[in-house]
């Protein structure tokens, strides 16, 4: 005859095997099946775990952030090469995630900009970085105007960012008010230009504001070059197809 013994946590009867030996107690066997003894300590020391962890933190929390600034600083790129191959390896779980929770991260960002801390850190961010802003408030203004490509890299918005830099430098160094120019002016009468790091000049603010929207006698120059070129070709190829 198997003597058998109810587990109170899965409700069930099982044979003594299936309990664990624990001297103590009358039969010798523990209150809980192996299996749901398993679970509780897991459930339980995961718990535990988590609520000395939080305790931790929260005694330790500033050292620990400072290890890890250190750390990180000490050991760039150790970290940068992790954090490389982690992109890599969930790169298309984080797409997906991303394209599954579009609506709620949007939400939450449009809510979060419209807080005050937002607009606190936007607004000194601003003041310790004013060529950041300046670039991008122009840059705004030149895509009205459809005068930004598409084709603008990272690396371009960086190198304009530079070009805004070096406009606050000569500002403060010379003491005379200096701008950004574009070589080939947004809305000019002749020819548009384009919001590129090829057509952006840093000039004095006289010569800017003299220049207005015109062309330089030089690359007036340059212009006509270009369409007497390209007339000339179209007249080449014309003729070509006449003699055919």
């Amino acid at each position: 005859m198997v003597i058998k013994k109810r587990c109170p946590h899965c409700k069930k009867e099982k044979g003594l095997r299936c309990f664990n030996r624990e001297k103590r107690r009358k039969d010798g066997r523990a209150l809980y099946c192996r299996v749901c003894t398993k679970i509780l300590k897991k459930t339980k020391y995961a718990a535990q775990t988590r609520e000395t962890g939080r305790k931790y933190r929260e005694r330790k929390g500033e050292e620990i952030a400072l290890w890890q600034k250190e750390h990180r600083a000490n050991n760039r790129e150790h970290y940068k090469k992790l954090d490389a191959d982690n992109y890599q390896r969930n790169k298309e779980q984080r797409k997906a995630y991303k394209y599954k929770n579009r609506d709620r991260d949007n939400a939450s960002k449009r809510e979060y900009s419209q807080t005050d801390h937002a607009k606190e850190v936007k607004r000194k961010y601003s003041k310790a970085h004013p060529w950041i802003q300046q670039e991008n408030t122009t840059r705004y203004h030149a895509s009205k105007l459809k005068a930004t490509p598409a084709y603008l890299t990272k690396e371009d918005r960086a190198e304009m960012r530079e070009i805004y830099k070096e406009r606050l430098r000569l500002s403060e160094e010379t003491g005379i008010p200096h701008h950004v120019d574009h070589v080939w002016p947004l809305q000019g009468d002749i020819v548009k230009g384009l919001h590129v790091p090829q057509n952006l000049k840093v000039v004095p603010a006289t010569d800017n504001l003299r220049k207005h929207n015109k062309l330089t006698p030089e690359l007036e120059e340059k212009y006509v070059a270009i369409m007497l070129s390209i007339a000339m070709r179209y007249r080449d190829k014309q003729g070509s197809r006449k003699v055919k």
